[in-house]
């Protein structure tokens, strides 16, 4: 991990966070919001990045114990959707959200604050992490 990260628009409300990317050599973080992430039955407050290499969910402080962070490389990422609001209760359907699918057939929903605009925000960063560079 990189000490010092910054991002801009980061607060004292990422305090913590950072340190639980353990960034690779070379890899720069390019996007981070509050989010909240999908977890079996639940919903996990918390932190998202993106870096140029990989997707992370950070648990908030009261979550981190009994939640891990997610790590999803880039490349792995075969689809991005945005979903509406629908009637599933059990599945989340009552909030807006942006769901990640794996090769691995792994899926991960998260829900944003401000949603319309940080939706489109983290769409254009993954997606600009998974075009070549050069």
């Amino acid at each position: 991990m990189r000490a010092g990260l910054t991002l801009s628009g980061m607060s004292r409300l990422d305090q913590g966070f950072e340190q639980a990317l353990e960034l690779e050599p070379g890899e720069t973080a390019r996007w981070h919001a509050p989010a909240t992430h999908r977890e079996e039955r639940a919903w996990v407050g918390g932190r998202i990045y993106v870096s140029d290499r990989r997707l992370f969910f950070c648990p908030g402080v009261l979550s981190r114990g009994r939640h891990e962070t997610l790590r999803v490389v880039l490349s792995t990422i075969t689809a991005v959707e945005v979903l509406g609001r629908d009637r599933g209760v059990l599945t989340g359907g009552l909030r807006r959200r942006v769901r990640v699918t794996t090769a691995g057939g792994e899926r991960h929903d998260f829900s944003l604050p401000r949603f319309a605009r940080r939706a489109r925000e983290f769409e254009a960063a993954l997606q600009a992490g998974r075009l070549p560079s050069g």
